[in-house]
C-alpha cells in the first residue's frame, strides 16, 4: 500500500502527460491499450527495448496510466481516456 508521501497528483492536463512520457511511453500506453500484455509482447510488435520498458512501465503506473499485475499490464480507464486525448482517437 501507498504511503501519502508516495502519491501523486495524477490530474495532469494532457499536454504534461505527453511531454512527461514522451514519444516512447505513449508508443508503449497504445500497445498496452492494444492488447500487449508482458514485456515480451511489448518488444516484439514495437521497437521498444527492456532498458525503455524499464524506465516507461514505472512511469505509466505512477501516472496511473496503467496496471502492472505481477508483469501482466494493461491500461487503466485513466489510461485510455489519456491515450484518447492525446493521440486524437474516437471510439
Amino acid at each position: 500500500m501507498e504511503s501519502n508521501d508516495t502519491k501523486i497528483d495524477k490530474d495532469f492536463d494532457s499536454g504534461t502527460v505527453k511531454y512527461l512520457l514522451g514519444e516512447l511511453g505513449i508508443l508503449t500506453l497504445n500497445l498496452i491499450a492494444q492488447g500487449c500484455t508482458t514485456d515480451d509482447d511489448l518488444m516484439r510488435l514495437s521497437t521498444l527495448r527492456s532498458s525503455c520498458l524499464e524506465v516507461k512501465i514505472p512511469l505509466l503506473e505512477t501516472l496511473s496510466l496503467i496496471i502492472n499485475d505481477n508483469g501482466i499490464y494493461s491500461a487503466t480507464p485513466h489510461g485510455a481516456a489519456v491515450l484518447r486525448e492525446i493521440t486524437g482517437w474516437i471510439e
